[in-house]
């Protein structure tokens, strides 16, 4: 295959994972259908199939192209105080779920549309490296709780911490319609 057509079939595929996410963002999960979408990106529904083999693939990309952008929401730079930089990367993390509640549900939920596993939930079953290596939007909050330990500004066994293990989950977009 020449680079041209390769070039060609990624832009393909990314413009249908762009709608697609456009779509998701604007009109929530019902709207990921393969007329829809493709409709959106003006291809034929076959597209769907040629570059993903189906519906579920391509929302699969969705979730990935997700993440992707959610990394780069979590991404700040860090400052002399970890404490502060954990909060801002906290502060960005429950943004981008208030903001985009469709994609924090497809990404966190335990069943994304169409029943396809949400590929955010193996990263709690991950080690720090392999977060590291493989999310690194999570990675962003890990080396955040990192540095503020580091520093000696979050400790273990404070008094605080049942009141943290009971209150710690993702935090939840809002119910809300979007």
């Amino acid at each position: 295959m020449t680079e041209q057509a390769q070039h060609g079939i990624r832009g393909v595929r990314e413009e249908m994972v762009h709608a697609a996410v456009a779509l998701l963002d604007e009109h929530g999960p019902d709207a990921l259908q393969t007329r829809k979408v493709s409709g959106a990106a003006g291809t034929s529904t076959m597209s769907v199939y040629t570059h993903f083999g189906g519906m579920r693939e391509l929302i699969a990309a969705v979730a990935e192209e997700g993440l992707r952008q959610f990394d780069a929401a979590l991404a700040v730079a860090p400052t002399t105080d970890p404490v502060a930089d954990l909060l801002v990367v906290g502060a960005a993390y429950r943004r981008y779920a208030i903001e985009r509640p469709h994609m924090y549900r497809l990404m966190f939920g335990s069943t994304s549309a169409h029943g396809i596993k949400a590929p955010a939930l193996d990263v709690l079953t991950l080690t720090v490296v392999e977060i590291e290596q493989h999310h690194p939007s999570f990675a962003h909050v890990v080396r955040a709780v990192h540095r503020s330990m580091l520093a000696g500004r979050i400790t273990v066994g404070s008094t605080g911490d049942g009141d943290a293990r009971t209150r710690w989950s993702f935090p939840s977009p809002p119910s809300s319609g979007r």
